[in-house]
């Protein structure tokens, strides 16, 4: 029963986050997927903890930074620390968590966490990717599906892939690096390489 709980939390894990990211915005994905990411990982250890910590982020979200109540001070905070700060910032979480417990089965949540913030920093500066489509109606949703579509079938690809290379791996005393680095790829594809093919072929706009 743990096992099913495990793979939920990842299948959820690998649709909400792009989903986020590519089609409602790729600035609240940043903010709300690595609390969520943070949450994943704290169920994998404890299902009932993650369940908890993932509903206390949820409603703090809902009754706290939705209705404005920490705005000025996370602009403000915001304002204070360049891009590069959040990177490291990024990057040290995630080597925490890879340090308490650096399982095969653990390090989903941290390597998407260093993944998503190198891939946001780099697609902000280099590529101006932006989620907001400028259409309305049913052409709106129809450019939203198929950037939703394209980038899950490029995800699919690159998880199969990587899969099969990790496993080459499987008796290697490098092994848990290998599937640290698979999923700091899967998400670098969510955060700036599938981004970059949207602006390309023109499913989303280019604010650079």
């Amino acid at each position: 029963m743990e096992t099913v709980l495990q793979w939920g939390l990842y299948c959820i894990t690998m649709i909400l986050i792009p989903f986020i990211y590519w089609c409602i915005d790729e600035k609240k994905c940043l903010c709300v997927g690595i609390p969520i990411l943070f949450s994943v990982w704290v169920g994998l250890i404890n299902i009932l903890a993650g369940l908890l910590v993932g509903g206390i982020i949820l409603c703090s979200y809902f009754f706290v930074i939705r209705r404005g109540l920490l705005r000025r001070p996370l602009e403000a905070l915001r304002a204070a620390y360049s891009p590069r700060a959040g990177m490291l910032a990024s990057a040290v979480l995630a080597f925490i968590m890879i340090l308490y417990r650096p399982s095969p089965e653990l390090l989903l949540p941290g390597g998407m966490i260093l993944g998503l913030g190198t891939g946001y920093i780099l697609c902000k500066r280099h590529v101006g990717f932006s989620a907001a489509v400028n259409r309305e109606g049913a052409a709106k949703y129809a450019l939203l599906l198929a950037r939703f579509v394209l980038g899950m079938a490029g995800l699919a690809a690159l998880f199969i892939v990587t899969g099969k290379i990790t496993d080459l791996f499987i008796d290697s005393g490098n092994y848990d690096l290998i599937v640290f680095m698979r999923f700091v790829l899967l998400a670098f594809w969510i955060s700036a390489i599938a981004p970059w093919l949207f602006c390309k072929i023109k499913l989303a706009s280019n604010e650079r």
